[in-house]
């Protein structure tokens, strides 16, 4: 697998904290693609943000969401509601 920095962070938390996703994208051959996709996603918003005259931890907590999804028991299909 071919990732920077940030894909590493994004492939670790997915493996950490959406577990059932992670296996998922796995078994369907698809988790490497994946993690590509929204590295390069968000490298390219946060270049972005940056040029917008962002710092780089600004740019960060603005895509927060993006690279770091809730786990799976506060949200265990993504784009419902987070679970109190």
């Amino acid at each position: 697998m071919s990732f920077n920095a940030l894909g590493w962070k994004i492939h670790d938390h997915l493996q950490r904290n959406r577990p059932k996703m992670y296996q998922y994208l796995k078994s369907q051959g698809l988790l490497e693609k994946h993690v590509r996709d929204l590295q390069q996603q968000a490298d390219e918003t946060l270049t972005t943000l940056e040029h917008q005259g962002l710092a780089p931890h600004e740019a960060m907590e603005m895509i927060r969401d993006l690279i770091y999804p809730p786990t799976e028991e506060d949200m265990p299909i993504l784009g419902e509601e987070r679970r109190r």
